[in-house]
């Protein structure tokens, strides 16, 4: 009886730790800010994109991105530190500037 104790506990710990560590990694997604212009993109098997710029990848824990979105090589995307929406952006063809393409609100523990 005692075992089966023992492994609950152990079970609510991993747990507790597991969501800490999201919860943790989430605030600090939240105060980074991020402006990059997208050189390649990956989907997983689960259909999340993961963007990549020239220096590095970006995998976001409080926004989900899915191909149905439309985001393509050559979007910028912009986050202002400690704000909650991220915002992608499109160069317009006629008018060479970035123009506003997507907002997204996060879907994590960001408050």
């Amino acid at each position: 009886m005692k075992k089966i104790g023992y492994f609950f506990v152990c079970f609510a710990l991993v747990v507790l730790f597991l969501y800490g560590l999201n919860f943790y990694n989430s605030k600090k997604e939240f105060r980074h800010e991020f402006n990059f212009v997208v050189t390649k993109i990956t989907e997983d098997g689960r259909g999340n994109l993961t963007f990549y710029s020239s220096e590095k990848n970006f995998y976001f824990i409080n926004y989900r991105f899915y191909k149905k979105e439309g985001i393509v090589i050559g979007d910028k995307i912009v986050k202002k530190k400690n704000s909650k929406n991220l915002y992608i952006y499109r160069i317009n063809p006629s008018t060479g500037k970035y123009e506003l393409f997507l907002k997204k609100e996060p879907n994590g523990n960001v408050r």
